[in-house]
């Protein structure tokens, strides 16, 4: 099964952080590309090591999406 998973980015003056709350996931690189990359691997060794409790934690999730004006 996949998972939609939202990743935010912060940009500071040295590096790009990526950001996955759903997994409480972090990670980051020399652009946001790098970022996304070692974030995906962070990911996949959660699910190596966690997978059904991680796979859980998606299932609970629920997006909602806020309008600001």
């Amino acid at each position: 099964m996949k998972y939609p998973l939202y990743v935010s980015y912060e940009e500071t003056e040295n590096e790009v952080i990526a950001y996955c709350d759903a997994v409480n996931a972090v990670a980051s690189g020399n652009t946001r590309e790098g970022a996304r990359a070692s974030l995906l691997e962070a990911i996949a060794v959660m699910l190596d090591e966690y997978g059904d409790n991680v796979k859980g934690q998606l299932k609970e999730k629920v997006l909602t999406i806020l309008e600001v004006a």
